[in-house]
């Protein structure tokens, strides 16, 4: 069996900083910018290590967590407006912790009792994914960034 193509979506940034420095050079004073990137700092790169997506060598060649994408955006000249992480990989981690695959549908047979019984419900889930965002730890950094004005 081949390896897989690695996805080719979107052009390489081998040199992020710079890229960015492109992009405030083309944008307005004031103009802003949006990233999203898969979180290095994640839980689910946490629980799973090499097994995350994320590691997969085929589509990111820079990793970044929260802290590292705010400095190098403010490093290539930007004002950071909105920082936070999206998605929780809750499924993939869950499944993890149960000896299960993490990339398979969930399951939550294997798991304690009073566990199964909060996940189970839809609430249990939103409360568990709030508190996975509360503390940064979502599986994508969303960063806003604005060209300062001045």
């Amino acid at each position: 069996m081949s390896d897989p193509e690695p996805h080719t979506g979107a052009p390489s940034l081998d040199h992020p900083r710079e890229q960015l420095q492109r992009i405030r050079a083309l944008l307005k004073p004031g103009g802003v910018v949006m990233a999203i990137v898969p979180n290095a700092a994640s839980l689910v790169a946490m629980a799973l290590h090499e097994r995350a997506r994320m590691f997969s060598g085929y589509n990111h060649l820079t990793y970044f967590t929260p802290d590292t994408l705010a400095a190098i955006v403010e490093r290539a000249g930007f004002v950071v407006r909105h920082l936070d992480t999206v998605l929780t990989g809750l499924d993939s981690i869950l499944n993890y912790l149960q000896f299960a695959d993490p990339q398979g549908p969930l399951t939550l047979h294997y798991l304690p009792a009073r566990w199964r019984e909060r996940l189970a419900t839809e609430d249990g889930r939103q409360q568990m994914e709030r508190l996975i965002q509360q503390f940064d730890l979502g599986l994508r950094v969303r960063i806003v960034a604005q060209r300062p004005v001045g």
